[in-house]
C-alpha cells in the first residue's frame, strides 16, 4: 500500500497563489474574456448611438460592464485579503496520502478526502490543486515544497494518477 506523509506551513504567498490558480482557470478566463467583450460592445453600442434605449432601461444595459468592472476590482483585492488572513491564521498542516484519499490535519482537526469524493487534480509551478466533486470552488492544495525527498514526491504522483487519471496543466 503506497503512503506518504508530509509537513508543511503555508505562509502568504502559497495561498495567494493556489487562490489564483484555483480562480483563473482557464473558464474563468473564457468568462471574462467574454463578458468583457459584451461589456465593450454595450458601451460601444450606446456611446455611438447605435442602441437607442429608454432613460428608464439604461441602467439595465450599464449593468453588466459595471458587473464586470466590479468583477476585475473586487477579486484580486479579495484574493489577497483572504491569503492575508489564511497566511495570518495558519498552522502547520499534515498531509497524509493513501490508496483511500487524502487526509488534513490542521492542529487537532482531521479532514478525510477520499479519493470519489475528488473531481480531479490540477498542477502548477509550485503545487498540486485536488478539487471537489461537488463544489468547484472547494478545492485542497499541497505545495511541491512541502515534499522532503523526490520520492515521495513521485509516489504521490503516481498514487493521484492512478485514482484521479492525469494533472490538468
Amino acid at each position: 500500500m503506497s503512503r506518504v506523509n508530509i509537513k508543511f506551513k503555508p505562509d502568504y504567498d502559497d495561498y495567494l497563489n493556489v487562490s489564483q490558480a484555483a480562480t483563473f482557470n482557464r473558464p474563468t478566463v473564457v468568462l471574462v474574456i467574454l463578458m468583457g467583450l459584451v461589456s465593450a460592445g454595450t458601451l460601444l453600442a450606446l456611446g455611438l448611438g447605435w442602441l437607442a434605449v429608454e432613460n428608464e432601461r439604461l441602467m439595465l444595459y450599464l449593468l453588466p460592464p459595471m458587473m464586470f468592472v466590479f468583477f476585475l476590482i473586487y477579486t484580486p483585492i479579495n484574493l489577497r485579503r483572504n491569503a492575508k488572513k489564511s497566511a495570518k491564521e495558519s498552522l502547520e498542516i499534515e498531509w497524509k496520502i493513501n490508496n483511500a484519499g487524502i487526509s488534513q490535519i490542521k492542529d487537532e482537526e482531521t479532514i478525510k478526502y477520499p479519493w470519489e469524493m475528488l473531481s480531479h487534480a490540477e498542477e502548477t509551478a509550485g503545487y498540486y490543486l485536488f478539487f471537489s466533486r461537488t463544489n468547484r470552488a472547494e478545492y485542497i492544495f499541497i505545495p511541491k515544497a512541502a515534499f522532503a525527498a523526490p520520492a515521495d514526491e513521485e509516489t504521490f504522483r503516481e498514487l493521484a494518477l492512478e485514482k484521479l487519471g492525469p494533472f490538468k496543466h
